[in-house]
């Protein structure tokens, strides 16, 4: 399946898809942001303690905030650089 397939397929569109990290969930719900993070990490383990602490620390929200901002930024700061255009 190509990579336009399969984000039509998610609902999301190519600069959505580029603005944030997404993962899809065993269940099949496509997560974003902070929470995606942890997914990915809950499955590594080296990384299984922080997906742990964030989600008992209640750090979900907060480091989600200081993520959307990064991503924002980086996301501008690619395209500008011309990045933006991969996969199009």
């Amino acid at each position: 399946m190509a990579a336009g397939d399969e984000l039509e397929q998610a609902g999301l569109d190519f600069d959505t898809a580029m603005r944030r990290i997404h993962v899809r969930e065993a269940d099949g719900r496509l997560v974003s942001g902070v929470p995606a993070f942890v997914v990915i990490w809950r499955r590594l383990p080296a990384y299984r303690l922080l997906a742990g602490g964030v989600e008992r620390l209640g750090l979900t929200r907060p480091l989600e905030w200081g993520y959307a901002r990064f991503a924002e930024r980086r996301y501008r700061k690619r395209c500008r650089d011309g990045a933006c255009g991969i996969g199009r």
